[in-house]
């Protein structure tokens, strides 16, 4: 089995108490098989309490209770979790003992990484000015799981995720030149997805990298150029599409969204427009030295969902779903930008990046939603995405 894992992967280290957010609340906790019939031979005080505490979802899994507030039962007062304390490490169900981590397989091939969704995992991405790089390791585990992959498929979206990689690390161009590049690549490459030309990826790939036709692509972007007024009211789209299509992880998710439009959506100001372009304009400038921040999160999207494709066959939904993230997260950036007076830190970003990757990335409902409507609706066809960038 061979493992890939990002540089920081290693570092990691639950920071509990001192977490400025909860992993432990705000979502339905399965409890695994083997953890629930460990869970039923506990006795006492403290097996009376975990026994009072599961129930089963609407598709038969053990979980815990949540309580009213989305906490789970067994989160304390500090921020702690009693049956860590009362019980150890080994009596924790499969997910809270994995959480930030995430493992993919695809065939022989294994991929474990952080999810930014975890404050410090948020941290640990967002850190190094370099470029992020993985570390792969090889060793003698067999291949246990049938993997239903198109051996085609696999072959043609490896090297595909390798230069999708490429195009986001590439910085003598423009973080959005790369966003707006990545999006035109993975609309290629699923034409021939869809039509099973994989052989024929291998020309798309080499195209995207010469850099005479990224020239030549770059200088055609001016067609996607519109209006203020049309960025203005499609970015409103966006945000109304979280607040009525999406299911809100945590109560204070629609108020950050709701925020967000009385902030720079607010059509009784005069020159609402004008003040929204401004805005974006101002904050982007303001933290330009700070991009490689966004290429990071770009190449954590990328790494975690772009091998997916070989699943289910759709790879321009996962680089609509990196633009969505780089477009809607900038626009949260730059509310938290005004409402700190016109400041804003590393700190600001990797809070409203954990923020919405827990928000979109975490509900199976959402990403669900979201994959479907970057496959029916005009407003995420690629043509909108572009004018946003551009």
């Amino acid at each position: 089995m061979i493992t890939k894992v990002p540089y920081y992967f290693k570092d990691f280290e639950c920071i509990a108490s001192d977490c400025p957010d909860t992993c432990c609340a705000g979502w339905e906790i399965v409890i695994d098989g083997d953890t629930y019939n460990k869970y039923k031979t506990i006795t006492g005080e403290f097996g009376e309490r975990l026994h009072s505490e599961i129930t089963h979802y609407e598709d038969g899994e053990p979980g815990f209770k949540l309580k009213p507030n989305n906490d789970c039962p067994f989160l304390n007062k500090n921020k702690l979790c009693d049956i860590y304390s009362n019980l150890g490490k080994d009596h924790l169900c499969y997910t809270c003992k994995q959480f930030p981590r995430f493992t993919n397989e695809y065939g022989s091939l294994r991929e474990v990484g952080l999810s930014i969704s975890c404050p410090e995992a948020a941290r640990l991405i967002l850190k190094d000015k370099d470029p992020a790089t993985f570390e792969t390791t090889e060793d003698d585990e067999m291949v246990d799981t049938c993997n239903d992959i198109s051996v085609d498929m696999y072959m043609a979206m490896i090297p595909s995720r390798k230069t999708a990689m490429k195009i986001a690390q590439d910085r003598s161009l423009s973080l959005k030149h790369r966003i707006c590049l990545l999006l035109s690549f993975a609309e290629e490459l699923q034409e021939k997805i869809d039509d099973e030309e994989y052989a024929e990826t291998k020309e798309i790939r080499q195209r995207y990298l010469n850099k005479d036709y990224q020239k030549q692509f770059i200088d055609s972007l001016d067609i996607y150029q519109t209006s203020n007024e049309e960025k203005y009211e499609l970015m409103k789209e966006y945000i109304n599409v979280l607040l009525e299509k999406m299911e809100p992880i945590n109560e204070g998710w629609p108020h950050e969204l709701h925020h967000v439009l009385d902030v720079l959506h607010d059509n009784s100001r005069e020159d609402h427009v004008e003040y929204f372009t401004r805005s974006l304009k101002d904050f982007e400038e303001y933290y330009k030295e700070y991009e490689y921040e966004f290429e990071h999160l770009i190449v954590y999207l990328i790494f975690r969902y772009f091998m997916e494709s070989v699943y289910d066959y759709d790879v321009f939904s996962k680089i609509k779903f990196a633009a969505l993230n780089y477009i809607m997260v900038m626009e949260l950036d730059t509310v938290r930008y005004l409402d700190n007076k016109k400041v804003f830190t590393t700190k600001d970003n990797e809070y409203i990046m954990h923020l919405y990757s827990k928000e979109i990335e975490h509900s199976l409902d959402n990403m669900d939603t979201l994959a479907e409507l970057f496959n029916t609706e005009e407003i995420f066809s690629i043509r909108p995405l572009l004018s946003l960038i551009v």
